[in-house]
């Protein structure tokens, strides 16, 4: 999904991974984004994300991660 308007932007998008020779491995992404239009070339974003893995390939490793990203993004035109 994604919105635009003059100023803001917002996206989330939802990725599943099925595995192929694992049919019980199965992974899940996730995120959503919102921008922020500063000046007439400059943004600033948040994303929030979660990432889930069924069967991780160490078993020392969580099932699911989440996380936030901060950005700043120049547009050169």
């Amino acid at each position: 999904y994604k919105l635009r308007s003059e100023d803001i932007t917002v996206s989330s998008s939802t990725y599943f991974y099925q595995g192929i020779t694992n049919s019980r491995r199965r992974r899940i992404d996730q995120s959503a984004i919102i921008a922020f239009s500063v000046f007439r070339n400059i943004d600033i974003s948040i994303e929030i994300f979660v990432n889930f893995d069924a069967q991780p390939k160490t078993a020392d490793v969580n099932l699911a991660d989440y996380g936030t990203v901060f950005g700043l993004t120049y547009k050169f035109w």
